[in-house]
């Protein structure tokens, strides 16, 4: 397992570092625009069918975040209950699928990192701590004991009710959607293909699955309006995604990191680049369109 961890974490950092300048330059500018509200795009008011499809894009969004906010409470709670009963099995379930949860959430959390460690702080390289949020649960179920992970449950407990409150008016512009799927992406290939995320249990996987799954829904958000405004971009985009699914199909369930060839975090990494770019052009395409509401 040594040998494969040593061989995919370079390469699919230099095809991160690659690609660098092309990201900054096709996604750059887009996150400035994407913040804007405007009626018009270049002077000229949307067409009854764009506007339509530019509030279908902020609702659906909005519910995919909604819904992982839930399920992540939801899978916290059955975590908690596993941990005071001694089911590490359920415990695992409960753990990889909160985890699942709160990969979807990571682009809208405000304050960056920073808010994000509070629930899943990663340990740090020689740190005597046990980490925080999820990690902490995770090196309790994977390298235990068991009963460590119920330090970090209360903070956990607390946060799932927040966070379904706090992302419940959760309102963006396509183009900001757009922005969030290339930051999501920029997350999977810096913190996950590149660098172990998981590194007790050695399940990447689980934030691989999770963040893609989170990327499909919001190009099916963008799906009608980029259809309206750039149906060439919106064909290449589809297309990075199914060859996306198509390599995922060929792992095993649950498949831990040993498991995955070489070649296979090798391929995932450029084609998640090749993602984070055609994502970064559709938040260019859908600049300028707002969220529907401001539409007369």
């Amino acid at each position: 397992m040594v040998s494969r961890q040593r061989l995919r974490r370079p390469l699919v950092a230099a095809i991160a570092l690659a690609t660098t300048s092309v990201l900054l330059a096709g996604c750059g500018a887009n996150a400035h625009v994407a913040a804007r509200t405007t009626t018009t795009i270049a002077g000229k008011v949307p067409s009854r069918a764009e506007q339509a499809a530019a509030l279908f894009a902020t609702t659906r969004y909005r519910r995919q975040i909604v819904q992982a906010a839930e399920g992540f409470s939801t899978s916290v709670n059955a975590l908690d209950g596993a941990l005071r009963s001694g089911d590490r099995q359920a415990a695992i379930k409960a753990w990889a699928a909160a985890q699942g949860s709160f990969d979807v959430l990571r682009p809208v959390l405000l304050g960056g990192p920073a808010s994000s460690a509070t629930y899943d702080g990663q340990l740090l390289a020689g740190s005597k701590t046990k980490g925080q949020g999820l990690h902490a649960i995770e090196r309790a179920l994977f390298q235990g004991p068991l009963s460590d992970g119920l330090a970090a449950m209360p903070e956990l407990r607390a946060a799932g009710p927040q966070l379904v409150i706090g992302l419940f008016r959760t309102i963006l512009q396509p183009s900001a959607i757009a922005v969030n799927q290339v930051h999501a992406l920029g997350f999977l290939a810096d913190h996950v293909l590149s660098s172990s995320q998981e590194r007790v249990s050695h399940r990447d996987l689980v934030d691989v699955l999770a963040i893609i799954h989170a990327v499909r829904g919001g190009f099916n958000a963008l799906h009608p309006l980029a259809n309206l405004v750039d149906p060439k971009q919106l064909s290449a985009t589809s297309t990075g995604l199914d060859q996306v699914d198509a390599l995922l199909s060929t792992l095993p369930p649950g498949a831990t990191d040993a498991e995955v060839p070489t070649e296979v975090w090798a391929r995932l990494g450029r084609l998640v680049s090749v993602l984070q770019f055609d994502f970064g052009q559709l938040a260019g395409s859908t600049a300028g369109y707002s969220s529907g509401r401001y539409y007369a």
